[in-house]
């Protein structure tokens, strides 16, 4: 597959598929298709904030992940890659789940050394990245540029090449919002958090350690990347969300639960850092004037306090809507490889 079908196949969604919402969770803008796409002529004022303990504080608390007591990788050897604009290529699987029940497909991207002469030993730390509501996973390469940044960022020494995980959450369309939903609904959560990282972790040559595993993701992938690592520390030392929320937001007819319920009180992402404070690196990206994201994403600032460690790029102005976030692209994976151990750059 080139280049071109992958960036066809990616953008073919147009906006909703890179991760803004659809029409029963925000109201459709009445502009053409090139101004939805378009940059803004001028940037939006943009204010950063830090809220807790530095994200090497909340790194270095010691949790064991469960990702350590596995068996020895089976060190399977990605063949039949998809190459990508940035180098390296990825490969489409299936990854079964005895923890949750659910069975479900995956992206999978390696970095251009990880079949190279000489790297045979190297442990690569991993970003498993959320797609948004309408599954696009191939646009973090065609439309956000992962790779190609990754390769920027390696080549100035300023992180460690990493795997890409890209797990589907919405299987048959369904919005899962990645969570359990309990009562013979899909247990989501469940094999994003302990049946992927398992499977990747026991067959690829992956690290182990939650300061080398990152969620990641956009607008509902954004409260993915969020809920994974705060809810699951020992597994992910870090998130970055990019116009994410800070609670699921389920579309009719799907609502496995309301929010004064135990799941949904336990889902409700400022309550978990306000009383638990999980030792854990977060960096998210939010606009005042996103309704979609901003209400549930603001409180976690508040509500931030160490060893959890919270940094924010809050924009005074933007719409939920990739073209607001793209430009931040760069500094999301600058930021891993600034704040997070196993992205740091090897010396």
């Amino acid at each position: 597959m080139g280049t071109a079908t992958l960036t066809a196949l990616a953008l073919s969604g147009c906006a909703l598929s890179l991760g803004s919402e659809p029409a029963a969770k925000q109201k459709a803008a009445s502009t053409t298709a090139a101004q939805e796409n378009a940059t803004p002529a001028v940037a939006p004022k943009a204010n950063a904030t830090h809220a807790g303990a530095t994200p090497a504080a909340a790194g270095a608390v010691r949790l064991a992940s469960p990702l350590q007591a596995l068996p020895a990788s089976r060190n399977e050897t990605p063949q039949g890659l998809t190459g990508t604009p940035g180098g390296g290529g990825y490969t489409k699987i299936t990854i079964p789940g005895p923890a949750s029940g659910h069975s479900g497909s995956a992206y999978v991207w390696f970095p251009p050394s990880y079949n190279k002469p000489g790297h045979e030993r190297t442990q690569y730390p991993v970003i498993e990245v959320f797609h948004g509501y309408k599954p696009a996973p191939l646009a973090f390469f065609s439309y956000y540029h992962l790779d190609e940044e990754m390769a920027k960022l390696v080549e100035k020494g300023k992180m460690r090449e990493a795997v890409i995980v890209l797990p589907d959450w919405a299987p048959a369309g369904l919005d899962t919002e990645c969570v359990d939903g309990g009562g013979g609904n899909v247990a989501m959560e469940t094999w994003l958090t302990q049946d992927v990282p398992a499977y990747i972790a026991g067959t690829y040559r992956v690290a182990r350690d939650r300061g080398s595993w990152a969620g990641y993701g956009a607008s509902t992938g954004g409260w993915c990347a969020l809920m994974a690592s705060t809810l699951h520390p020992a597994t992910f030392g870090s998130a970055v969300s990019v116009g994410g929320q800070g609670y699921p937001e389920f579309d009719p007819p799907y609502i496995p639960f309301t929010p004064e319920s135990p799941s949904g009180q336990r889902y409700n992402l400022t309550k978990v850092l306000r009383e638990q404070a999980p030792p854990v690196a977060l960096w998210l990206l939010m606009a005042k004037t996103d309704k979609e994201s901003y209400p549930t994403s603001s409180t976690m600032i508040a509500a931030a306090k160490a060893p959890t460690s919270l940094d924010a790029v809050v924009l005074d102005s933007g719409r939920h809507h990739p073209m607001f976030w793209l430009p931040y692209i760069p500094a999301t994976l600058k930021w891993l490889g600034a704040s997070t151990s196993g992205f740091a750059p090897q010396k």
